[in-house]
């Protein structure tokens, strides 16, 4: 649910889910990071699809999650996907 609607551009369906991860109390960690079969990030699949307002809500919960802003960082800007491209 989480990856399609960041893959869609639903910001509504984004805030629901993030409110039943922490709810259930997933690792947001986990949440944020997960990469799928392309080794994409959520992050990648936003700005590839050119949605800024996904971004900066997911960037908000990481500060929120307190995820290790450097840890972000480089998932966000160093970690490439199967083709070898970073963000």
């Amino acid at each position: 649910m989480w990856y399609r609607a960041v893959e869609k551009g639903n910001l509504y369906a984004l805030e629901v889910s993030w409110i039943w991860v922490k709810e259930v109390e997933v690792n947001t960690n986990e949440i944020l990071l997960v990469e799928n079969n392309k080794v994409e990030t959520d992050f990648h699949i936003a700005i590839e699809k050119n949605n800024v307002n996904i971004l900066e809500k997911m960037m908000f919960w990481g500060k929120e999650a307190q995820i290790n802003q450097n840890e972000l960082k480089k998932k966000l800007l160093l970690v490439k996907d199967n083709y070898g491209i970073t963000v």
